[in-house]
């Protein structure tokens, strides 16, 4: 089997279970906290991310580039990095200082963010070993993390909110799995790579933030333009109205965990072949893409089908008014699975600085809108808004990618997609009165069986990938 491939194959399973765990985890989360709580909750999570990127500005994202070009300047970059990230850390509690002050959150909600954060700043470093692996492509031991962090969370967290605990024990569940996650990362590079260390050198410090530095605002503005949403809602809006807003969101988040899965595994071949051959970056993108978009496809309509089925089985009663949030953030998800792919492409070939630029024009786009919107349409307002961002980031990166980067080879199966996906929304809409389980396995079996028999895609496609042989 392929480098890629079992790349792939360590990363679908990782992704699975994490998905798997995590609706369960959401699904206690919004009947036992409420929808005040769980907009609590989501909010500390949002501000979470923000921490998490001041601890990290792109250096992860720079060490799996460069650690994939040189295995034996590993040693050194992670020791520097772990370096530069403690220092790193007093800026994040500034970060959280400022929030306290400008925000003027109750005591509740800044309390359950202090906690959360404090699971941001330790994911960064988790997340510095899981850069090694992923520059090595060893990707099973990314995957192993991953799960253990979820397994704690979700077996830590559902247990106190079984036992009626609240939000605040609900929170240092994260915690503890931060403090896991740091200490296998350390185990296994010891055991597995090389004897980790912690350097505190200038010069090395400074060629890794100007490397970062640009993947760092990258990642910040994406953060920013597509969690934005959330702290505009937290001023405009009650903790109610978090709640339904993030019961949307969180949801279609789940979906970005499959785009996910092929722009880590891809990110490392895309980062030699931008180097070694322009036509084998163009195959391999246009492979990724063809993939992407035929899951992207089905997804707008399904959920927009499904939305209230979706909600009232996950949320329940109480996040009905989240519906029409789900409905819109639909479209949302299929336009995620094209825009994370393509960031990927974008930093892996040095255009992150084009990005940047794309992703300045999406965050005033978002912001604009949500001063627009939210005030009269609250929650269904900021989802409209992100929909239009979204929209707006991909028309820019395709154009750029296409007639700058790569060459996108193949597009026959794009027609026999959309006829596929018109099948599976006819069945829906005669399986209104059907359980939501039944009907999101009965849409998956037609799309992927109408593509099959219209030979948008093949089983050897699917099943070998030998396209991606390494």
């Amino acid at each position: 089997m392929s480098t890629l491939k079992k790349n792939t194959y360590f990363i679908s399973i990782g992704q699975v279970i994490k998905l798997s765990l995590a609706l369960v985890l959401y699904s206690f989360a919004c009947r036992f906290l409420g929808d005040e709580d769980f907009g609590r909750y989501s909010l500390a999570t949002t501000i979470m991310f923000f921490v998490l990127l001041v601890d990290d500005f792109g250096i992860n994202t720079w060490i799996v580039r460069e650690v994939a070009r040189d295995y034996k300047s590993a040693k050194k970059l992670f020791g520097t990095a772990a370096g530069l990230k403690i220092t790193l850390i007093s800026l994040s509690v500034l970060l959280l200082l400022a929030i306290n002050v400008i925000m003027g959150y109750d005591s509740r909600t800044m309390i359950a963010i202090a906690i959360i954060a404090v699971y941001g700043i330790l994911t960064s470093f988790v997340q510095l070993g899981t850069g090694i692996f992923r520059g090595f492509e060893r990707m099973k031991f990314d995957t192993l993390i991953a799960i253990i962090d979820k397994v704690l969370i979700v077996g830590i967290g559902v247990s106190v909110l079984s036992a009626g605990l609240g939000l605040y024990w609900f929170s240092t569940a994260f915690v503890v799995a931060g403090i896991v996650g740091v200490i296998v990362v350390i185990v296994i590079i010891r055991k597995k790579f090389f004897k980790p260390d912690i350097v505190f050198n200038f010069n090395g410090s400074k060629r890794i933030f100007s490397g970062a530095v640009v993947f760092g605002i990258s990642l910040f503005l994406t953060t920013l333009y597509n969690r934005v949403d959330m702290v505009m809602l937290s001023v405009m809006k009650a903790p109610e109205v978090w709640g339904w807003y993030s019961a949307a969101h969180r949801l279609l988040n789940f979906t970005n965990e499959i785009p996910l899965i092929l722009m880590v595994a891809t990110f490392p071949r895309f980062s030699r072949d931008s180097v070694a051959s322009k036509d084998e970056l163009s195959r391999v993108f246009t492979i990724g893409f063809k993939y992407m978009l035929i899951l992207a496809i089905p997804l707008v309509p399904g959920v927009i089908i499904l939305a209230e089925k979706i909600i009232l089985f996950f949320s329940g009663d109480e996040f009905v008014n989240a519906i029409p949030a789900l409905q819109i953030l639909g479209v949302d998800a299929g336009l995620l699975f094209l825009n994370i792919f393509l960031a990927g492409l974008f930093g892996a070939t040095n255009n992150q600085n084009k990005l940047v630029v794309i992703q300045i024009l999406g965050l005033f786009t978002n912001v604009l809108l949500n001063l627009l919107l939210i005030p009269r349409h609250a929650h269904v307002g900021a989802s409209v808004a992100t929909v239009v961002t979204e929209s707006v980031v991909f028309g820019c990166t395709f154009i750029y990618a296409i007639t700058r980067i790569v060459k996108l080879n193949k597009t026959t199966f794009l027609p026999k997609s959309i006829i596929s996906a018109l099948l599976m929304v006819g069945v829906l809409l005669l399986l209104r009165e059907v359980h939501v389980l039944i009907c999101v396995v009965c849409a998956v079996a037609v799309y992927f069986g109408a593509l099959l028999a219209l030979r948008g895609v093949s089983i050897r496609e699917i099943i070998d990938l030998k396209s991606f042989k390494s």
